[in-house]
């Protein structure tokens, strides 16, 4: 089960990283792209350094629970945001909620997922604060994916779900 863990933690870390680097890349060096720079390259932060880089962190060290709920938070707003924007099959949405699923399974210390221990109410208490303009920003690019033109470009790639 460990060794399944942490190939396909790293196998998809690999795959957020591989497959939203580039489009970042391509919009500083193509002017025909730089028109979605922002998404691409918050597509980089979100995507690839959190998923990516907590997926990758997870095939390295599977013990680690922290690595593990990052993926986890990233992986359901992903599903959130394809939900409420109606975007979810389209935009590809669906594949996070599969992938945490799979890797829940797998996962080498499963039965301890679920215990809670050490959490600072000031952090949390932050942390729902965080929410609130959060959510309102989902809620906007979510609607302008809904509602938008489908002549506009960036609702034909997706990319008001994916800031959402």
């Amino acid at each position: 089960m460990r060794r399944a863990f942490r190939i396909v933690a790293g196998v998809l870390g690999v795959a957020v990283i591989g497959l939203s680097l580039p489009f970042a890349i391509t919009s500083f060096t193509d002017d025909a792209e730089s028109i979605h720079r922002l998404h691409f390259v918050a597509g980089v932060f979100a995507s690839g350094l959190l998923l990516g880089g907590s997926l990758l962190i997870c095939a390295w060290r599977p013990e680690s629970i922290g690595p593990f709920w990052v993926a986890v938070a990233t992986g359901v707003a992903s599903t959130i945001a394809g939900l409420i924007s109606g975007d979810f099959i389209s935009g590809l949405w669906f594949t996070a909620p599969i992938s945490l699923v799979i890797l829940i399974a797998l996962h080498p210390a499963r039965s301890s997922l679920l215990r809670i221990d050490g959490i600072e109410v000031v952090t949390a208490l932050l942390g729902l604060v965080a929410l609130v303009p959060a959510v309102a920003f989902a809620l906007t690019q979510a609607g302008l994916q809904r509602n938008g033109s489908v002549s506009d470009p960036h609702v034909e790639f997706h990319h008001y779900s994916g800031m959402a």
